[in-house]
């Protein structure tokens, strides 16, 4: 694995560093890029295992954020659950192929 590897790298590099606020953002990117590939690694996939990629757009306004609802099958919103999923402006969907 060498991108795995070298994002290790980069990590431990990284931690080296003094200036803490650009640092600790580093450790965290690096972090979840890790988790990432480790998920993708334990669950078999490849590119070819999306059938849609789906970047979240910039919400109405500079405060709201996207919540994933389960609509239980029906228009009705008062039978609507909220999953406590929250996506914000430039997530991503990654849409299993079936």
């Amino acid at each position: 694995m060498i991108i795995k590897n070298s994002i290790k790298e980069l990590l431990e590099l990284t931690i080296q560093l003094d200036n803490d606020e650009f640092k600790n953002q580093k450790i965290k990117e690096y972090k979840g890029l890790l988790e990432l590939i480790d998920f993708i690694i334990d669950n078999e996939l490849t590119f070819n295992s999306f059938s849609n990629i789906i970047k979240i757009p910039k919400s109405s306004t500079d405060f709201s954020e996207y919540r994933l609802i389960d609509d239980t099958d029906t228009e009705n919103r008062d039978f609507w659950i909220d999953t406590g999923i929250k996506l914000n402006e430039g997530d991503i969907i990654l849409e299993l192929k079936k």
